[in-house]
């Protein structure tokens, strides 16, 4: 059963931390965790003149499909804000590694193309 509260709270936000972490050291990128709190609800994490916005999740049953729509609702919102289009990005913590780089990446095939050039 997924865990609710605080040391779900606390989980997520070790994950967004390690997740920034690897993109810094592996692709160079200056990723940031979005602080929650905002007035919207824009993600996890992001970074400057990025067209991407990444939603990070770390729990035990997984809803990927849901997850995925509240990713994409989030980025059509900061698009909207912005004025440019943010795709969104769905990052799963893999129960049982402590890899961060073996976490999973959903993106809609759509925008897949944008990944591989």
């Amino acid at each position: 059963m997924a865990s609710r509260g605080r040391g779900a709270a606390q989980r997520g936000a070790r994950f967004e931390r390690a997740v920034v972490g690897w993109l810094r050291d592996q692709w160079g990128l200056r990723a940031e965790r979005i602080r929650s709190g905002r007035s919207t609800d824009a993600g996890d994490i992001a970074w400057p003149d990025s067209d991407w916005l990444l939603d990070c999740k770390s729990q035990d049953r997984w809803s990927v499909l849901a997850w995925f729509a509240d990713a994409e609702f989030e980025a059509a919102v900061e698009s909207e804000a912005t004025g440019r289009k943010v795709r969104p990005v769905l990052v799963i913590d893999r129960p049982g590694t402590s890899d961060t780089g073996a976490a999973l990446v959903v993106v809609a095939l759509r925008d897949a193309g944008e990944l591989l050039t």
